[in-house]
């Protein structure tokens, strides 16, 4: 995309942003990413997130620390197959803990996980960290006993299974 076509774009306005990157991300973009002040919902990978939170890292250690995405409530989370990675779903779950906890600590947490597209979990995430998180609402796929179902975690308890897919 040239700069004459992004410059066209109406990024003010944009609430939600598929986000994709293979390596870390250069501090410039962040004034980039201050150009989307209604961005609540945030589509990404495992390497998507990990370069994003890295990024929040390094801006937290200047002397006016401030949040990617303020308004962020909804992180759609792929769980991908990763031959050549190695990355595991369990691996995967574990970053999306970690984006979550960080936006907890500087007070903006998030509202909904949804991991639901591309892969279903062979077993039920491991979602303890997040136990007193309130109003947190983790939605994801299961493919135990060979039957794919959609599971609601949300602080406290399993909600039981939403349907069969």
């Amino acid at each position: 995309m040239t700069l004459g076509k992004l410059a066209l774009l109406d990024f003010p306005s944009t609430t939600t942003l598929q986000f994709r990157t293979e390596c870390p991300l250069d501090p410039s973009f962040g004034p980039l990413f201050s150009c989307f002040p209604l961005l609540d919902t945030i589509c990404l990978d495992r390497k998507s997130l990990e370069h994003l939170m890295l990024f929040q890292d390094e801006m937290n250690a200047t002397n006016e620390p401030s949040i990617v995405f303020p308004r962020l409530k909804v992180v759609n989370f792929s769980i991908v197959a990763s031959v050549y990675g190695g990355y595991q779903p369990a691996d995967q779950v574990e970053a999306a803990v970690k984006f979550i906890l960080s936006r907890v600590k500087y007070g903006y947490p998030i509202a909904t996980l949804d991991m639901r597209k591309k892969l279903p979990l062979d077993a039920h995430p491991e979602l303890d960290a997040l136990a007193d998180i309130e109003g947190l609402e983790v939605l994801y796929t299961c493919s135990l006993d060979a039957n794919i179902s959609e599971h609601t975690w949300s602080p406290g308890a399993l909600k039981k299974s939403i349907g069969f897919i």
